[in-house]
């Protein structure tokens, strides 16, 4: 699961390069739930409509890790958060034509990051949510 969580970013920066929704989809399809990958899709495709791609990458702190088996209708699912602390400060968005950084994107130096991921029917975990917390992680 943990290995998921962090390919995830990389898969999320190569997508959101595409330029393109399908493209992007058919990255991100064995890593993100079909619900999240509409919704980072639809916020990549901001960016690409002012000629925006990711710039850089991020440096994941995991800082803990939990797993829940559900119960109710999905009975014997698990789901997992992610607590994390990321660091974004080498990372931000950048010209589609120059691929030049565009000044005052950079991330947070610690970003507060909870990550929920389930486990579907053939073993595999997908990211359902990313949530920002705060700019700076609690100990």
């Amino acid at each position: 699961m943990t290995s998921t969580y962090l390919t995830f970013w990389n898969v999320s920066a190569q997508a959101e390069k595409t330029g393109n929704a399908a493209a992007a989809q058919a990255v991100l399809a064995p890593y993100v739930s079909p619900t999240y990958i509409n919704y980072m899709i639809s916020q990549m495709q901001t960016a690409w409509a002012k000629n925006e791609i990711a710039w850089g990458h991020s440096v994941e702190h995991i800082q803990s890790v939990t797993v829940v088996p559900l119960t109710g209708q999905a009975a014997g699912e698990l789901t997992a958060v992610v607590k994390d602390c990321q660091d974004d400060s080498g990372s931000g968005l950048a010209s589609a034509q120059t691929g030049d950084l565009i000044p005052g994107t950079l991330g947070e130096s610690q970003l507060e990051l909870y990550t929920s991921l389930n486990k579907v029917a053939n073993g595999q975990w997908l990211i359902d949510q990313v949530t920002e917390v705060s700019n700076s992680c609690a100990a």
